[in-house]
């Protein structure tokens, strides 16, 4: 590490592979933050936090979680934009066009009702990790989908869906995973499940949709595939709103600062 004089060492959960030994020294000699996004804490997050000098965490339930594990300093710090990556694409193949469109992982089973439900009545396409086998009467048309062909999958849906991993994500804690940020980025109508305080970083109606059960899910659905002018709209608004407040350049400059993201 000789000649290695950075201002911050940010660490991911994956640091853990380095060593707990190897983690420390890194930790003695550099200024460290550890940014956690999962919604869960692991036993290998609570590890690291226990090492870096700042916490950053993107559900603030967990700032209180990590301070009784014995964590020092703990900061809430949401995701955000990459203008470079979350973009609009150029070109949208005819594979990726459909009514709706959900990207996210397959071995969480509260997602898989819903999306037969929708399956049901809409033109659906689900990508992503975990759908092998596909479960009945979901479509899924792809694996794990990053980069520009998420943003085309993003673009050829009339609707992006969000759906939590776990339930009690509705609970509370501005809990947001990173889809919605890279469907307000690449320009497209995000229609998300709604979790307390989440309006702090889209309002409903302005720029995104919000749903808070199945029904309500379905009934917005319905309402927006036939109002293209009303989705252009609220997705050209997420997007200006997300790049003006919620680049990742942004939450940089607050972590450099030592601290984290006071909602208002």
């Amino acid at each position: 590490m000789a000649g290695f004089h950075p201002d911050l060492v940010i660490l991911t959960v994956r640091a853990i592979r380095l060593g707990e030994h190897y983690l420390t020294r890194i930790a003695e000699r550099f200024s460290t933050a550890f940014w956690y996004f999962d919604y869960l804490l692991t036993p290998d997050a609570v590890k690291v936090a226990r090492l870096a000098g700042t916490t950053f965490v993107s559900s603030t339930q967990h700032v209180g979680h990590l301070g009784a594990a014995g964590v020092g300093k703990v900061c809430f710090m949401p995701q955000g934009v990459d203008p470079e990556v979350d973009k609009p694409p150029d070109e949208v193949p005819e594979s990726f066009v459909c009514e709706v469109s959900f990207i996210g992982s397959g071995q969480y089973l509260a997602r898989h009702e819903p999306l037969r439900r929708i399956a049901a009545s809409a033109r659906l396409q689900v990508r992503g990790p975990g759908w092998t086998p596909p479960p009945a009467g979901i479509p899924v048309v792809g694996g794990e989908t990053r980069g520009l062909p998420f943003t085309q999958a993003t673009a050829g849906a009339a609707i992006c869906l969000g759906l939590h991993a776990y339930p009690e994500q509705a609970l509370g804690g501005y809990s947001s995973s990173n889809r919605m940020w890279k469907v307000l980025g690449a320009g497209g109508f995000f229609l998300g499940e709604h979790s307390a305080g989440i309006d702090e970083f889209a309002r409903d109606g302005e720029h995104c949709v919000w749903f808070r059960s199945t029904e309500e899910m379905l009934a917005r659905i319905r309402h927006f595939l036939v109002r293209a002018d009303e989705r252009r709209d609220i997705a050209k608004a997420g997007r200006t709103h997300a790049l003006a407040r919620h680049t990742y350049a942004q939450r940089m400059e607050l972590m450099l600062r030592g601290k984290g993201y006071e909602a208002t």
